[in-house]
């Protein structure tokens, strides 16, 4: 769970954009690189900031998504491999493991 360590200001821009202000810069960090963020089901897209945004013409070009590869064969449980498979959708940024064990 993320504790903040500043203030964050939150302003509604329209149309779906939101600008965000942190008093601190971890928490700037902790937001920008540190997760998928939901509010309610919904993901956030979250980006910095640039002086060129302009709030009628901005469009979302590229977004970060999780995959799960369900019934994938064991052999290509290797970080190798799933970089590979990750590449056949899009650029990867991470592949990482989920095991489970049941017993019953």
């Amino acid at each position: 769970m993320w504790v903040k360590k500043g203030v964050i200001t939150i302003i509604d821009l329209r149309n779906d954009y939101y600008l965000v202000a942190f008093s601190h810069e971890y928490d700037q960090y902790l937001v920008l690189m540190d997760g998928q963020w939901f509010i309610y089901d919904h993901y956030l897209t979250v980006k910095e900031g640039s002086p060129s945004f302009q709030l009628t013409s901005e469009t979302i070009k590229e977004v970060a998504i999780w995959v799960r590869a369900s019934g994938l064969p064991i052999e290509y449980y290797d970080r190798d491999a799933l970089h590979f498979v990750g590449y056949i959708i899009g650029k990867t940024v991470k592949a990482s493991f989920v095991w489970g064990i049941w017993t019953s």
